[in-house]
């Protein structure tokens, strides 16, 4: 089944909800439509599941013909399984009572008919236990890929049926959500949003065959959009293998790197888009002397600029002969790629994830990923991403981001027999079975993945730092770590310090300061040393 996703990462995130999938929907071609019918479709079940489920009275009073006659007249105000339906004594009751427009289709009495604008027609969730009551969306999705219909074809249905003005109004209703109430600002909004504006840009920069192979073949969207950083190893867009870039020469004073040839159009192959060259990287892009990037150590390339080119973006990966997924950063308005680092994932008789078994009904197995993202060479965006899945919803899956100080160059890998090395930012190395993936020694080292299916017990990925520098790291469940965590953890030598998150990053998920030095100010200032413990120190 064809997969209709948008990745759009970014730590430049607003706060205004500043499109709306009935006004994208009319200037989308059938491949964009069938990308907001899906994102739509992961929003509703992510607001199904969280806590913020009720529409307040004051959202329904801003819902001026959002609802279709027989919606508003019953006041509506929570989700169930796709369907507008009513709270009653806090949990959203079943709309087979109390919507109107609901209809059983083919499904017996022991289930219910799962949305027909989310999930086509006549597809079933049991509703028997309680268990399923509280599974039916997921139960519904379920269906929904085991069916084998695609969104495209899903779109060609409800316009056959022309139901196109009764989705829209689902459209509106999943927008008001995030317009109005406590949950505006929440992860699950910001990436509805962000999913947008990607939509909104491919429908502007690419034609319809470069539209629908760009949203092909994507893996889940929560897991790849939420994090707004980590590279997902599926491709934004298939590509083959690049061919190596010429290496930077300082020309007066400025580092230059030698002009590729003009990107070439998407070209279709097969059933892949084919971009014939990588980025023209021009000397005013890397418009920054090597004294300001500090001298990395011979074994560490130097950063080529302090921030990345380009805040929104596709993205991707390609694995190497090694199987080291390259990371690279893709704008999808241009089609240029950014280099951003590398991800190592676990493969069979991986010491703590092989034989591992989800705890959840039907889940999936369980998986780490260790990214070293460098975005576009940048020293203020190079770090490590770790995130740990068990199996369940998206929601449940645990992420870290880990600044490592000080922060010296470019991360790099290489293969050593039947080892990968992977020279970090700080100059140490971690060195990976090149087989299975796990860790085997050096500055990181890691455990078994916490299979609880309380996603507020799970603790956070099981990698740690050992090395002699400074890990500045945060940890969060849902939201993308730098932007939802409370609290950033300090380590150095054995000394552990907490403070505010704020305190290192901005509601963004920036950076506030530049440089190492000013970094480790900020950390000592919040967490002075006491008594015989030392300062934090580059």
């Amino acid at each position: 089944m064809k997969k209709y996703f948008i990745l759009l990462a970014t730590l430049f995130c607003s706060q205004a909800f500043a499109i709306s999938g009935r006004t994208l929907w009319g200037g989308s071609n059938e491949f964009s439509k069938a990308a907001i019918l899906e994102t739509y479709t992961n929003f509703l079940q992510t607001y199904e599941g969280s806590s913020a489920k009720r529409i307040s009275l004051y959202e329904q009073i801003a819902m001026p013909d959002i609802f279709s006659s027989a919606w508003a007249d019953d006041v509506l105000n929570c989700i169930y399984a796709g369907w507008p339906s009513l709270l009653v004594n806090g949990k959203c009751s079943s709309p087979i009572k109390n919507n109107p427009d609901y209809n059983n289709g083919s499904c017996g009495a022991n289930s219910m008919q799962c949305q027909p604008l989310l999930f086509g027609a006549n597809l079933c969730a049991p509703i028997v236990s309680n268990i399923d009551r509280q599974m039916a969306f997921s139960n519904c999705n379920k269906q929904f890929k085991e069916s084998g219909i695609s969104y495209e074809g899903l779109v060609k249905e409800i316009q056959k049926n022309k139901d196109e003005k009764k989705l829209l109004n689902l459209l509106d209703l999943a927008d008001q959500i995030c317009k109005t109430g406590v949950q505006k600002s929440s992860g699950m909004c910001k990436l509805l949003m962000q999913n947008l504006e990607a939509i909104k840009k491919m429908n502007i920069s690419l034609s319809e065959v470069g539209a629908k192979e760009v949203v092909l073949a994507l893996s889940d969207a929560q897991k790849l959009a939420l994090t707004l950083g980590k590279n997902p190893k599926t491709d934004c867009v298939v590509v083959k293998p690049q061919t190596d870039i010429a290496p930077p020469v300082l020309t007066g004073g400025k580092i230059v790197v030698k002009p590729q040839t003009d990107t070439a159009p998407p070209v279709l192959t097969g059933n892949k888009i084919k971009l014939n060259n990588v980025v023209d990287s021009s000397a005013e892009a890397l418009d920054r002397k090597p004294a300001e990037l500090g001298v990395a150590p011979a074994n560490l390339p130097s950063f080529e600029r302090l921030v990345a080119r380009i805040p929104m973006v596709c993205g991707g990966a390609r694995t190497n002969n090694d199987g080291i997924d390259v990371t690279y950063d893709l704008d999808c308005t241009t089609n240029a790629q950014y280099p951003s680092g590398y991800a190592i994932g676990n493969n069979p008789g991986h010491p703590y994830l092989d034989g591992a078994k989800s705890l959840y009904p039907d889940g999936g197995p369980p998986t780490r990923r260790i990214e070293f993202v460098s975005r576009d060479h940048a020293s203020k965006e190079t770090y490590l991403y770790l995130t740990d899945i068990a199996g369940g919803e998206d929601s449940h899956d645990v992420k870290s981001v880990m600044v490592l100080l000080p922060r010296l160059g470019v991360p790099t890998t290489e293969v050593v027999g039947n080892d990968v090395v992977v020279t970090m930012t700080t100059g140490e190395k971690v060195v990976f079975d090149k087989n299975t993936h796990g860790i085997k020694s050096g500055a990181l080292k890691e455990g078994p993945i916490d299979l609880t299916t309380d996603r507020f017990k799970r603790q956070p990925p099981n990698v740690q730092y050992t090395g002699a520098g400074i890990s500045i790291r945060v940890n969060h469940r849902y939201e993308y770590p730098t932007m939802g965590a409370d609290m950033a953890e300090i380590r150095q030598n054995g000394r552990v310090c907490k403070i505010a998150r704020g305190k290192i990053w901005n509601k963004d998920g920036k950076l506030l300061t530049d440089e190492d030095v000013s970094l480790v100010d900020v950390v000592n200032k919040n967490c002075p040393a006491k008594g015989s413990e030392v300062a934090f120190h580059l």
